[in-house]
């Protein structure tokens, strides 16, 4: 016991004096490479697009009598990774209602979507470029699904703004 304070205590000691070493570099030294703020932004619109045509698909699939099985409710503050990343679970669960009742009929109705961000990489690459290319992704993959269900949902309700966007 007595062994085991003495290593935690000479282990503290040590990270404290790193820290401290660490904090005397000259400013230059610690500098981050620039942020593509613009990228960021951009990734940010298209996940909220793919997010407000989730759900408007919600909205005309329950119009046409298709039962979605429930998910759980999404906090709001979650970054944008984690909001790409929930997207994909969500819009797997529309598509496969859609496609059960017939109403997208895509090829891709036999298979999950599963981008390599998702499922398959260890780190995926989540810079402001990276999040960019993967909402880009996520959106061209989203509007197929979503067009199909707007189309019907807008002739049943004759509604012609039933899945207005902007």
């Amino acid at each position: 016991m007595r062994h085991a304070l003495t290593a935690l205590t000479l282990a503290l000691s040590l990270a404290a004096c790193d820290g401290l070493m660490k904090s005397n570099d000259p400013p230059q030294q610690q500098k981050r490479p620039p942020v593509d703020d613009s990228a960021h932004f951009e990734a940010d619109i298209m996940v909220g697009r793919v997010e407000v045509m989730q759900d408007q698909t919600q909205r005309g699939l329950d119009l046409l009598g298709v039962r979605v099985p429930s998910m759980a409710e999404l906090p709001t503050d979650r970054d944008t990774y984690r909001r790409l990343y929930d997207a994909v679970d969500r819009y797997n669960h529309l598509k496969g209602a859609a496609c059960t009742a017939a109403i997208f009929t895509d090829v891709r109705c036999s298979q999950s979507y599963m981008p390599l961000w998702y499922a398959g990489r260890a780190r995926p690459d989540t810079s402001p470029t990276g999040l960019k290319a993967m909402a880009e992704g996520m959106q061209a993959t989203m509007i197929p699904l979503w067009e199909a269900v707007c189309a019907k949902a807008k002739a049943k309700s004759s509604d012609e703004h039933f899945c207005a966007i902007e």
